[in-house]
């Protein structure tokens, strides 16, 4: 059993002094010396454990933001991303003979697929509409 804890990522508009950081951190905070990350995508991402099935996958919808911080916009899928998502949403959609959007969008909100929900409704829409049509008519034929 873990110790329950919280991870913080804090973000500045510009390059800061890491003894600065590290004083707030560790002072005013009270948390461990604070770890400069490469890249804000990865730190949320292990955060949830989202690249770890063996561990407890946490929901992205707990995660809290404050100061104006846009989590979607921070994870925001890269186009080869993209590509990975929409198969696994059009697999999705064969596998389990989905003939109505209403049901995948369902299904993507009730188990927090924010990666799918982005891309069902942001840049491939027409695409995931017209696979549901094509299978939805396949079915009466």
């Amino acid at each position: 059993m873990k110790k329950a804890h919280y991870h913080i990522t804090l973000l500045y508009p510009s390059v800061q002094n890491k003894d600065k950081i590290k004083e707030f951190v560790v002072n005013v905070l009270k948390c461990p010396i604070p770890i400069s990350c490469q890249s804000v995508k990865g730190s949320i991402r292990y955060m949830v454990h989202k690249d770890n099935p063996d561990k407890h996958q946490y929901n992205w919808n707990d995660i809290k933001c404050h100061g104006g911080a846009d989590l979607d916009a921070l994870c925001a899928p890269t186009m080869s991303e993209k590509q990975i998502i929409l198969k696994e949403i059009s697999a999705f959609i064969r596998d389990k003979d989905i003939f109505e959007l209403r049901d995948l969008d369902a299904y993507a909100l009730e188990n927090g697929l924010n990666d799918w929900y982005y891309v069902m409704t942001s840049t491939h829409t027409l695409y995931v509409k017209s696979l549901i049509s094509s299978n939805r008519h396949r079915r009466i034929k």
